[in-house]
């Protein structure tokens, strides 16, 4: 859940398009999609040979000159033990302030990465000029992530979410199929990854992509990497109304 400051609301995705962050066309065709939330993606998505300034500078440039509408647009960078983490973070805060809602922090393993994350943060934004608050969402895709899951979501104030990484928790568990038996593959992590509304903390549990082509439409989840994105069309959700 992204709690969107300009706009007075708060917003519930139901679709995200990831997308490499180092190709403009792919900035370009995500703001004109039919999605409630995109992804831009410095880590996997992106090739070793863009990444660095080549991918920062077309990811400023996206958010800075691109009409997004009113999608919410949260970053995944490198993640923070990678030697591009730090300058990925740097780039988007002091490069394109107010211009995206969100991180999205991936193989996220302890409560003390959040904590990291967050602090720097705290040190961009007013750096940046920012007059809005960045959340964060964790990516959860390894056993020991799974383990410290409910640190993890109590780390900061500026979490949003938490995200299953079926695909990369799979390897890592060297399960071989993630796709029609994820109730009996993963009867642990998924529940361990679940709403626990008492505490005032909603988690997200999405699979990643799922073999979408040889999914039916009613078993998916709600993440479409650009490839099921032209498979599929899904009219987005562009906010729910909370009570209370």
């Amino acid at each position: 859940m992204y709690v969107l400051q300009k706009l007075n609301r708060f917003v519930i995705p139901r679709t995200e398009l990831t997308y490499p962050s180092h190709q403009l066309k792919m900035h370009e065709n995500a703001a004109k999609a039919p999605v409630d939330h995109v992804m831009p993606d410095f880590e996997d998505a992106c090739p070793y040979e863009f990444k660095g300034e080549s991918s920062r500078n077309t990811m400023v440039e996206a958010l800075t000159t691109l009409d997004f509408g009113e999608k919410v647009i949260a970053i995944r960078p490198n993640n923070i033990h990678s030697k591009y983490f730090l300058g990925d973070i740097e780039a988007i805060m002091l490069g394109a302030p107010d211009r995206f809602h969100g991180i999205i922090l991936p193989k996220t393993e302890h409560a003390e990465d959040i904590v990291y994350l967050s602090k720097l943060l705290d040190a961009l934004e007013p750096q940046g000029g920012w007059t809005t608050t960045v959340q964060i969402e964790a990516l959860i895709e390894t056993p020991l992530g799974v383990i410290n899951a409910y640190d993890i979501a109590m780390a900061s104030s500026r979490m949003a979410g938490l995200i299953f990484g079926i695909a990369d928790f799979a390897a890592s568990m060297g399960v071989r199929d993630n796709v029609y038996n994820q109730n009996q593959n993963f009867h642990y992590a998924k529940p361990r990854l679940s709403p626990r509304k008492r505490q005032g903390f909603t988690q997200s549990i999405t699979p990643g992509c799922v073999s979408c082509a040889r999914t039916p439409l009613r078993r998916r989840l709600r993440r479409f990497t650009p490839a099921c994105a032209r498979r599929v069309k899904v009219p987005a959700i562009s906010a729910w109304t909370a009570r209370g």
